[in-house]
């Protein structure tokens, strides 16, 4: 009686623990990385200049998102007071939680309550999920709408009202405001072979249907007339492309589609991504699509209905020219559904025990390699790579947590059936799976952190500098450089025409430029000026791959006789060799 009591209440706080964990987590420890600097700065010149309806990197409008994912991000530093890396990544955070509580939702409408909890769970500890519920991006929200719009549907499906219909477009045209069309071409496309069956189409085709698209339609098109009527803040100008909000929605949804003109990846893209995308699922998901195709005239509307919307969703986002392999996340919500379905199907007992048993030796295989990672740490530093000590002691915990499940569930396996609310099995590849694959995200990459090191080349930047005037970019802008820096005013961007005129009128001028720059910037400066490295971007032995881009702050010094040194370049004179200053120089 008391299992069953504790059964019935434990799970959910247990599942929020969980979700704040894997979520939230050291979730502002990391720098920015990758794209995420767009939306930090992005959001930054918002706050700082009152204009929500233009989009601004330093110094330049850019409309490749719409503007809703950046409003997300400043109301949250709003809130919180900061905007800072914690701020902008919660929006993915929350938008994480929507969608788990959306495919709940689902699931509990179309199957049951325990279909529906284990899906959440395989969800909530699936890779491809935890990694974008913690990086900042449109997609999460974009994800979070289209499962969001779905769910609505099928709970108002025999409700054909204008308000039903008008919510079921609103959410849509939410999800196309953070990212693009595709968060109204998903849900349309997943519902469709639902409404053509039995003719429900019929009950749909109505008024009150067309009356809320019309709406829904001006709606999704305000703010981008909005960005055109409304004019820039002061000091901006648009681009020579004159891009606006509507050429965005034409240039980034139809001709991105089927004339891309950027990320074509080839046709077999998804098929590598989606396994990727499901770790540590995969072997599961795959025997239950395989098993439901086999099936698929004997099963149920709803179970048939989930796989067309799975076969659909992967062709769409295949068919169209642009690919990256996270574009296809918007599918798996209904993987996690097929999943669970499967695991919780009384049949094929055999092929579930071959996928799980996969799952399992991999986890026990990396659980010992962790739990003995502070010896196997001592072989790196061959590769002269000396891991942080928080990275020792991460990998440890983690092994030892993994390894303690895999003991206790051999002799007390309804402690996870318990804390978790399903069946012994399945409880405890997903404690394994919220170990393991959390832990990655949860506990090795912020201890990596330390290795990280622009965040660190910018603060110090800014010590250094005793004002914004004093400091540019050769050639290009790094956006985290400009965010990080903080500067009231956008840091301007130099080409080698209009470098010497520059430094004439500031002789302390610093300039910022990656080291592949670096040749042509001394070459540009060669008669006139020594350049000399001010501070350079810390570059490990094992990151030779990417040390062209580590940046170096550069600052002039004139050459006396310059004249004479000019007219030698070719080789009989060379300009004299300066030492360079340490770092914690400061340029007044």
């Amino acid at each position: 009686m008391l299992r069953k009591h504790l059964q019935q209440y434990i799970p959910v706080p247990v599942l929020m623990c969980t979700i704040a964990i894997l979520f939230y987590w050291a979730l502002g420890v990391r720098s920015l990385w990758e794209s995420e600097d767009r939306w930090a700065e992005i959001a930054r010149n918002m706050l700082r200049t009152g204009d929500f309806f233009h989009p601004i990197i330093n110094a330049s409008i850019y409309f490749d998102k719409p503007l809703l994912s950046y409003w997300f991000i400043a109301a949250v530093a709003t809130i919180t007071g900061n905007l800072n890396e914690w701020s902008i990544r919660a929006p993915s955070a929350l938008a994480g939680m929507v969608t788990l509580y959306a495919t709940f939702y689902l699931g509990r409408e179309l199957w049951s309550k325990k279909v529906a909890w284990l899906a959440v769970w395989v969800l909530l500890t699936s890779y491809g999920f935890i990694f974008w519920s913690r990086t900042a991006s449109a997609d999460m929200a974009n994800l979070a709408a289209t499962i969001a719009a779905v769910s609505w549907f099928f709970a108002n499906k025999d409700k054909p009202t204008f308000s039903s219909y008008f919510i079921f477009y609103f959410i849509c045209v939410v999800g196309a405001q953070t990212k693009g069309l595709t968060a109204i071409a998903i849900p349309v496309l997943v519902v469709f072979p639902y409404i053509c069956r039995e003719k429900r189409w019929q009950a749909h085709y109505n008024r009150s249907h067309l009356g809320a698209l019309g709406l829904c339609a001006l709606l999704y098109f305000l703010p981008f007339v909005a960005a055109i009527k409304i004019p820039l803040a002061s000091g901006f100008q648009a681009p020579d492309m004159q891009l606006n909000g509507l050429n965005l929605v034409y240039r980034e949804n139809i001709l991105r589609f089927f004339k891309p003109f950027d990320h074509q990846g080839n046709l077999l893209t998804y098929i590598y991504a989606l396994p990727y995308i499901l770790v540590p699922w995969s072997p599961l998901f795959f025997a239950a699509f395989y098993l439901g195709l086999t099936k698929i005239k004997k099963t149920t509307e709803y179970s048939r209905w989930l796989l067309e919307a799975i076969i659909l969703i992967f062709i769409f986002f295949t068919l169209s020219g642009s690919r990256r392999w996270y574009y296809i996340i918007p599918i798996m919500p209904y993987c996690a559904l097929l999943t669970a379905g499967f695991l919780l199907d009384a049949g094929n007992q055999t092929l579930k025990n071959y996928c799980s048993l996969l799952i399992k030796s991999t986890f026990s295989i990396i659980s010992i390699i962790f739990l003995a990672s502070p010896l196997l740490w001592q072989f790196t530093k061959r590769y002269q790579f000396v891991p942080p000590s928080a990275l020792i002691y991460s990998t440890f915990i983690i092994g030892l947590f993994s390894c303690l499940i895999i003991f206790i569930s051999r002799w007390k396996p309804a402690v996870f059936s318990t804390l978790i609310g399903t069946d012994n099995h399945n409880a405890v590849l997903v404690a394994l799976s919220a170990v393991l694959v959390g832990g990655w995200f949860c506990g090795l990459q912020p201890s990596l952190e330390v290795l990280r090191t622009e965040r660190d080349f910018a603060q110090q930047l800014k010590k250094m500098a005793s004002t914004p005037e004093n400091i540019v970019f050769y050639e290009h802008a790094r956006p985290s450089i400009v965010f990080y820096l903080n500067f009231a005013k956008p840091i301007p961007i130099l080409t080698a025409d209009n470098l010497i005129s520059a430094i004439k009128n500031n002789r302390k001028l610093i300039v910022i430029a990656e080291k592949t720059d670096s040749p042509t910037l001394k070459t540009a400066l060669l008669c006139q000026y020594q350049v000399s490295p001010l501070l350079e971007e810390v570059n490990f032995p094992w990151k030779k791959s990417r040390s062209n881009m580590k940046l170096i702050a550069w600052k002039m010094t004139e050459i006396k006789n310059s004249h004479e040194v000019c007219k030698n370049s070719t080789g009989a004179l060379e300009p004299p060799k300066h030492v360079s200053p340490p770092h914690s120089e400061r340029i007044d």
